[in-house]
């Protein structure tokens, strides 16, 4: 687990959370401690603050194996993207570093973010209620982009083995959207299952990471991903 913010020049702090388990008199403690703060800044220098260059977010960051992504949404439409790794020399044991910066360009406002695991894929859910997927190791291609209605997306979460993406929509609106193979065609982001609409907007998605729990009158195993 990490604890992550950004500032208004587009600098990530990120903080990884371990928790340590202590007992006293018999009841189980659960106390958090921050590892060392780490920074990753989205935007270069000549873009910070510039018209371009101005991060309102929403915010997602994901870190593992030896690397680092953050991405935020710019103020208009796109959104600014930071990948870090870190490669170690078995024979040396010198590390370098490197960092790759890009702004990927959006049809409209960003309202909710999330990043795979695998730090593969970016998932950017718009005011006008589409989702994009970009995929991270494809360079300059185009997302795939489908539709969830009209609503915006308000929140965004893959689901434990991060095959199945849950969205979250200002209406209430809540679906699960899996990569279904195509006849001769790549495979294509689709609605497998549309939950029970919620009285308000769906405003955090949180996947648990030990067991499957679902909102009230939800299945747990339909959030099975």
């Amino acid at each position: 687990a990490v604890l992550a913010g950004i500032d208004a020049g587009g600098v990530v702090e990120i903080a990884p959370v371990a928790f340590a388990f202590t007992f006293e008199a018999q009841t189980r403690v659960v106390v958090p401690e921050l590892g060392e703060l780490e920074r990753i800044a989205l935007l270069e220098p000549a873009e910070a603050g510039t018209p371009s260059g101005v991060v309102t977010g929403p915010l997602a960051v994901r870190v593992g194996d030896g690397a680092a992504t953050a991405a935020a949404a710019l103020e208009g439409s796109g959104v600014a993207l930071a990948q870090r790794r870190v490669e170690s020399n078995a024979f040396t044991g010198e590390s370098t570093e490197t960092v790759e910066r890009r702004t990927l360009a959006t049809p409209a406002r960003i309202t909710a973010l999330a990043i795979d695991a695998r730090q593969r894929d970016l998932y950017a859910g718009t005011a006008d209620g589409r989702v994009l997927r970009f995929d991270l190791r494809g360079g300059e291609a185009p997302p795939e982009i489908f539709s969830a209605g009209s609503a915006g997306v308000s929140a965004l979460s893959l689901l434990i083995g991060g095959r199945t993406l849950v969205v979250g929509q200002q209406d209430g609106s809540l679906s699960a959207w899996f990569a279904v193979p195509q006849p001769d065609a790549p495979a294509r982001f689709t609605r497998v299952r549309e939950f029970p609409r919620f009285p308000g907007a769906i405003t955090l998605l949180a996947a648990s990471q030990r067991e499957l729990q679902a909102p009230r009158g939800i299945p747990a195993r339909a959030l099975r991903g």
